[in-house]
């Protein structure tokens, strides 16, 4: 089973493209170095498939990324199936979709987890929920207005890591992902884990400086 939220972040990726691939990595060069870097490391660069062989060529500025449900992103995913079955076999890009989609359900369980350690934390009074908070969890677009170190190693988790997780699976470089991102995660979850110790520790001593 494909998970819902890999469907909105591949559903905007499918629909970036329609340029030549020097337009693209003109623009990208700038706003996503790593994607950029991990296309010219990949195999696909190295046989001449361009960012719109895979992409499409629906995308031209920011305005125009797409967000899908889950059953949009099922019928972009099997389009996807068929621009691979253009140069692989039907199993092998089945295969390798599917180990993907494996891969980032693994990352959103990491995900998952550091998320509530810090619910916890709201939860027990340890950690001061930000009133522009819609429910009783991190708001994961605060980007790097997070409020306290343990919310901004979450943000950064969710927004870099995750991501490049994300894009290291789809480009097929999976030194990428391991490296750059399902391992960052690891760490992320580590450190988050630890500071909510201190944290906690700290409440029983009767100080924290973010309350």
């Amino acid at each position: 089973m494909k998970p819902a939220t890999l469907g909105i972040l591949l559903g905007m990726l499918l629909s970036a493209g329609g340029l030549k691939a020097q337009e693209c990595i003109a623009c990208h060069t700038k706003i996503t170095p790593n994607i950029v870097q991990d296309w010219r490391l990949s195999k696909h660069s190295a046989n001449d498939v361009e960012c719109s062989t895979c992409h499409g060529d629906g995308h031209t500025t920011a305005d125009d990324v797409a967000s899908l449900s889950k059953e949009a992103f099922d019928v972009e995913w099997e389009k996807m199936l068929q621009t691979c079955n253009q140069c692989h076999s039907i199993n092998f890009a089945r295969a390798e979709l599917e180990k993907d989609d494996d891969l980032i359900e693994a990352g959103d369980a990491l995900l998952a987890q550091a998320i509530r350690v810090i619910v916890e934390l709201y939860r027990d009074g340890i950690l001061e929920k930000p009133n522009n908070y819609t429910y009783d969890f991190p708001d994961l677009l605060t980007f790097s207005d997070a409020p306290t170190p343990i919310e901004h190693t979450l943000f950064n988790m969710h927004l870099k890591h995750r991501m490049r997780l994300f894009q290291g699976a789809f480009h097929a470089n999976p030194d990428y992902a391991l490296w750059y991102g399902w391992s960052e995660m690891v760490q992320d979850v580590t450190e988050i884990n630890t500071m909510a110790e201190e944290l906690r520790n700290g409440s029983r001593k009767g100080w924290w400086p973010f309350k």
